[in-house]
């Protein structure tokens, strides 16, 4: 018996998946992309490896700044700035938990839709 499980068995997988949806809508196609690229889902890195070459452009910075500034209106622009790396980093952090068995088929879905639109 683990005195602590990993995050990913603490709950069920259709939780997860709602969890990876809802954090991978403040990503841009642009990241998506990447991300699905890098994880292997086209060929290449793990997906550990992939996430940590993620950056912040400009449509996810706009997505998020949205974010920030509904849950904080009157914040200074130096403070969201802060807040935004950090709001980044938890969501990367976040998919980072979920799992690799349910972000990689969440991945290859995206990938596919992305591709039926181009």
């Amino acid at each position: 018996m683990q005195k602590h499980p990993p995050y990913q068995d603490w709950k069920p997988a259709a939780e997860r998946l709602k969890i990876a949806r809802k954090v991978l809508a403040f990503f841009s196609d642009v990241a998506l992309d990447q991300l699905c690229a890098d994880a292997g889902i086209v060929g290449g890195k793990c997906i550990d490896g992939a996430l940590n070459s993620l950056w912040l452009d400009a449509e996810t910075s706009a997505k998020l700044l949205k974010e920030v500034r509904k849950e904080s209106p009157c914040l200074k622009v130096a403070q969201g700035q802060c807040l935004l790396m950090r709001c980044f980093r938890r969501k990367v952090n976040a998919l980072r938990c979920i799992g690799h068995r349910t972000l990689r088929p969440l991945l290859e879905e995206i990938r596919q839709r992305m591709a039926s639109q181009r």
